[in-house]
């Protein structure tokens, strides 16, 4: 990969930089259309289709090249750089670009950002993408990754944290809610393959009875284990649980206990870690449906 040998807009000649005619009329575009309303990645795309080149040879424009143009004051002039615009046009660049700037100020240590868990799509079951949009007035929605899908959930962040802890007060405040898995469904990767191995082997024809019974017992005694296992989980949950009612989310026992989100226009549900399912309508506090696994 080429490097430039100075900056954009600009030439050595004789040892000295000095404008290059070309190059320098870009950038003065470049701020002009920037100011006027053309995105970064929109100047970009209209570079390389007027097929101008970044480098010699090169027509190689991206997002990140247009923004440097934009934030480098030394296109006002320097001792060593001479100017391309004023400060004026400059600065009127940047403070277009502190106004689209959606993630300034936003606080990383809130509570949307350390979920940790999947949030998924209600309609297919696929991850659900955070877009937050300050200049909305409903702040954020959440976009399925599935290009068939197309849902999309208007849900603001506090509204998704509210009923979040709704939902976990209203399982401390009813402990019954969680249950025993016996008949939860959830299955192992190595029963899998055993039942799968089962199946091939009765297909077959002939079958040595020894084997296959040894095989079914394996089987069961791995489902058995996995209950047991599950059992346990939710005997945990339940002590999790046992505590008081939550005054603000705690993103302690949310962590201890769930392992997923779905999502849906009016609805939410939490998964939790022995893979009960429960529910409620997100604009409705006392409103809760429970889902048992199937």
């Amino acid at each position: 990969m080429k490097n430039r040998k100075v900056k954009y807009g600009y030439a050595y000649q004789n040892g000295v930089i000095t404008l290059n005619p070309t190059e320098s009329t870009t950038v003065k575009r470049i701020f002009d259309l920037y100011i006027n309303g053309l995105s970064l990645i929109k100047i970009a795309q209209l570079m390389i289709a007027e097929n101008i080149e970044y480098m010699v040879g090169e027509v190689s424009w991206n997002k990140g090249k247009i923004k440097r143009i934009i934030d480098d004051d030394i296109y006002t002039g320097t001792d060593t750089y001479p100017s391309i615009i004023n400060k004026d046009t400059f600065e009127k660049a940047n403070k277009v670009k502190s106004a689209k700037d959606t993630q300034k100020g936003v606080d990383r240590s809130s509570d949307i950002y350390n979920l940790n868990v999947p949030i998924l799509c209600a309609d297919c079951g696929s991850p659900l993408k955070r877009n937050h949009e300050m200049r909305c007035v409903q702040g954020t929605r959440w976009v399925c990754k599935n290009s068939e899908c197309h849902n999309i959930i208007h849900l603001n962040d506090d509204t998704l944290i509210e009923k979040i802890t709704d939902l976990l007060n209203h399982i401390i405040k009813n402990p019954d809610l969680i249950k025993d898995n016996d008949d939860c469904g959830v299955i192992s990767k190595e029963s899998v393959g055993l039942e799968n191995e089962i199946r091939k082997y009765l297909e077959h024809g002939e079958i040595n009875k020894d084997s296959i019974t040894e095989m079914i017992f394996r089987n069961a005694s791995l489902k058995y284990a996995n209950i047991k296992n599950m059992n346990h989980i939710t005997e945990k949950l339940r002590a999790d649980f046992n505590t008081s009612p939550l005054s603000a989310f705690s993103l302690s026992l949310f962590s201890q206990t769930v392992t997923a989100i779905t999502l849906d226009k009016d609805y939410i549900e939490i998964t939790f870690k022995n893979n009960q399912k429960i529910g409620g309508i997100i604009w409705s506090k006392k409103c809760y449906k429970e889902k048992s696994i199937t």
